[in-house]
């Protein structure tokens, strides 16, 4: 299973998509997997590769939280 999130960073991240440095307070795309073998996975998106993944994903293959 895959959730989604978008939310504003409390601390800096860096963009698993481009690389670049997320400022805190940033708006993001929080990627959590969850299955048997991979628990709980973090992935932080900046806004951009945020977009670009809600539009290549299914709404029944993820759940986007607002």
């Amino acid at each position: 299973m895959l959730n989604v999130n978008f939310l504003n960073l409390e601390e800096e991240k860096v963009c698993s998509g481009c690389g670049i440095l997320i400022e805190e307070t940033s708006l993001v795309s929080t990627i959590i997997q969850e299955e048997e073998h991979l628990n709980n996975i973090e992935i932080f998106l900046c806004e951009e590769c945020g977009d670009k993944l809600h539009n290549d994903m299914f709404n029944g293959y993820c759940r986007f939280n607002s």
